[in-house]
Formats: C-alpha cells, structure tokens, sequence
C-alpha cells in the first residue's frame, strides 16, 4: 500500500509505488517491492519471492505476515532505509555458499549471513542490519586501527611462519640422522652376519672334513672284516675233509671273525650317534 509516511523508491524498478514496508534483499538489487512478511529473528522485511529463499535456510525462524499485530513492532523500523548497491556489503559467507554477509551480532562481535543467525545466533538479541549500523561502528573502529592491528598480526603470523619453517627444518636434520644411524647399524650388523656365515661355513666345512675320513677309515675297516668274512664262510661251505682238528680250527677262527666283526658293528653305531653330527 502506497502512503505517505517512511517509504523507499525504487532505483532501478519501472514502479513508482512507494511502500511503508519495502522488502530489503529486493531493495539491495535495487528493486522496489511491497514486504508482506517479517522474520522476527532476522528482523528483516520480505516480499513474497524473498520470503520463500529466506524459509528455505531458517526453518526454525518465527515468520509473520503483515496482517500479524507482531509485524513491525518497532523492531523492523531500523531497516526501512534503502541502499543502494554500492552502500551493501558484497563479501560472501565462507560456511554458507552464495550467502551474502550483511548482518552484525553484537553478542558475539561477528558479521554472518541470514543462515548463520538462524543456525547460530536465534537467541541472541542485538543482531542487526550492517548498512544501517556501519557509522556507528565504523567510528569506534576506524580503517587505521583495523589496518595497524592486521599489520602486527601479520608480523606476528610472518614469525610464527618463519618459527616453524626452523622447527621443521630441525626435524628434518633429525630425522635424516635417524636414517643414516639406521642404514649404519644396517650396514655393520649385515658385515657381522656375513662374518658369521663365513665363520660357520668354515667350521661345518672343517667338521664335514674330520667325520668325512673317519666314515672313510671305518668304512675300510669294515671292508676288510666283511671281505674275510666272506671267505671264511666260503671256506666251511667247501670244507670236506674228515680232518676234525683242522675242523676245529676253522671254526675258532670263524668265531674270531664273528667278534670282530660285531665289535666292528658295535664301534661304528656308537660313533654315529655320538659325532656324526654337524650341528
């Protein structure tokens, strides 16, 4: 509804309407539309298209439509006011894509957008509309001040910068050395086992050696007890004569070659057991 009481004409509209309530974000692209709703969270005026943007982010909000005896309880008059573009913050909200900065919670001393207030600042009571408290804020917190604190607090990141480039740089030597002392140790314990298996080489090598012609000794042994033996029993196999002395004999000197040949069997199992071992 046109009157003639707090108004804002539009810049860029072809309309000519003046209206006691304009909606801000249309206001901010320079258009001149009637707000029918206010969001008593935001405290922010909305056409309709607005409004519909604004639920989308703030379900939780408490929206209330012009005929409401709620709207515009003194609440929503700080921003009737209409800025132009170049008067409007532009810089975007780093949590929330594509939403535009443009309120202040005093509580908190944080600039955030539409969406931050409805997640985080519902209960806080002083969040307000930026354009409409710049001045007033701008003139306890200059450009210069701001500009000299950013500087010491560059200086101070440069150092702290440049205090952990040495400490990594530290850490680096250190773990360098870490690495050269182990591939050392790898080294030297690789020589010591190298050593060690020449050493045992040599030993079994040595051992093979010693049991090696004891086998060959024994062996001989062996061959000579079996080969007479042998002849022995062929002999009794061909033993005709009725020479019962020579019998006799021939029997006593097999008995002797069966002793020595289980004394020779005896000796050989028992040094089997015992020393053929390599290990």
């Amino acid at each position: 509804m046109a009157t003639g009481g707090r108004f804002a004409t539009s810049q860029t509209d072809a309309s000519d309407a003046l209206y006691d309530f304009p909606c801000s974000p249309s206001a901010k692209d320079g258009k001149n539309v009637e707000a029918m709703f206010q969001c008593m969270d935001c405290q922010i005026f909305y056409c309709h298209t607005c409004v519909t943007g604004h639920n989308k982010f703030t379900e939780n909000h408490n929206v209330v439509d012009k005929s409401s005896k709620l709207f515009d309880q003194g609440q929503g008059k700080r921003y009737l006011k209409s800025f132009s573009s170049s008067e409007l913050p532009s810089n975007l909200c780093e949590e929330h894509q594509g939403e535009v900065i443009k309120l202040f919670c005093g509580q908190h001393d944080v600039v955030c957008c539409t969406v931050c207030v409805a997640v985080k600042h519902r209960s806080c009571t002083d969040v307000e509309y930026i354009p409409n408290i710049a001045n007033r804020l701008l003139e306890k917190q200059g450009k210069d001040k701001t500009k000299l604190a950013l500087e010491k607090v560059k200086d101070d990141l440069q150092n702290l910068k440049s205090k952990k480039q040495r400490e990594l740089e530290e850490l680096n030597v250190q773990r360098d050395g870490i690495i050269d002392d182990i591939e050392k140790f790898k080294r030297d314990l690789i020589a010591q086992i190298e050593d060690l298996e020449t050493n045992t080489i040599k030993e079994v090598q040595d051992k093979y050696k010693e049991i090696e012609g004891e086998i060959n000794t024994s062996s001989k042994k062996i061959n000579g007890i079996l080969k007479d033996v042998e002849e022995h029993i062929g002999r009794l196999y061909q033993f005709e004569s009725n020479n019962e002395a020579q019998l006799f004999v021939a029997i006593k000197i097999g008995e002797k070659k069966i002793s020595d040949g289980n004394d020779c069997v005896r000796q050989a199992t028992a040094k089997k057991s015992k020393r053929w071992n390599l290990r």
